[in-house]
């Protein structure tokens, strides 16, 4: 960016008819408003400038002069920077904490999808919910975000087949990591999302909890819970059941 920035101006003033007094007049105003550009996309994202802070402060505000290697430094720590591809040694360092493990098994059970395209890759999670639960989604996200290299997005897709009407989500993805591989293991055995045998030691009320949350509802007219088990089959929805009235 600066060096675009200088190449404008070398390149640009000299070939203007203007006097060398408003030359420098011109460069500074320039960098200035560089700067300040720059300050604002700081801001708006949410970061930080750190120890650059007194720099902005000393070049808009005060008398106090910074050269061309204070301006490069001030602008590469500005630029975005695309984060590096985990290594093995880093991917294994995930783990994931008992409270998270008990609020995975109950967001499975809802909507939450696991994804393994093959057993040489690991297991990501997909979040997706409708815009009117963005709060719950956001929610979610703060719960995994060290998981995720990037934050939650807002996505439009087609129209419904049969109604016709758009239906906007908000989603976001972990990264694939070793620590996902036991849920996809037990609740996709053969790449297909179905109820593990072993439900009853790992379903606890903090996964019910969450399973409500996520694909639950209430119903007014007979007071009870609604648990959407759908996409299950008949004698899965029995082992849920006698896990249910169990514990």
């Amino acid at each position: 960016m600066l060096l675009a920035c200088n190449i404008f101006l070398a390149t640009a003033l000299p070939s203007l008819r203007i006097f060398p007094l408003f030359r420098i007049a011109t460069i500074a105003l320039f960098y200035i408003a560089v700067i300040a550009f720059y300050a604002v996309y700081i801001q708006s994202i949410g970061s930080d400038i750190g120890i650059f802070k007194g720099l902005f402060y000393n070049f808009l505000f005060t008398n106090s002069s910074i050269g061309l290697e204070e301006i490069s430094l001030l602008f590469l720590s500005l630029v975005p920077m695309k984060p590096e591809p985990l290594t093995k040694g880093a991917r294994d360092k995930f783990i994931l904490t008992p409270k998270l493990k008990e609020i995975t098994v109950g967001l499975i059970l809802g909507d939450l999808y696991a994804r393994r395209p093959k057993p040489s890759v690991n297991t990501r999670l997909l979040f997706i919910q409708s815009i009117i639960h963005n709060d719950y989604l956001l929610h979610l996200y703060e719960l995994f975000k060290d998981y995720c290299k990037k934050a939650p997005i807002t996505a439009i897709p087609k129209a419904h087949k049969q109604t016709g009407k758009v239906y906007p989500n908000v989603r976001f993805e972990t990264r694939s990591l070793p620590c996902f591989n036991y849920f996809y293991n037990i609740f996709y055995p053969s790449g297909k999302k179905c109820i593990p045998l072993n439900i009853g030691e790992i379903l606890t009320p903090l996964s019910l909890a969450y399973w409500i949350a996520d694909d639950g509802g209430w119903n007014k007219i007979n007071k009870h819970v609604v648990l959407c088990t759908e996409s299950f089959t008949s004698e899965e929805v029995e082992l849920l059941i006698n896990v249910l009235n169990s514990k």
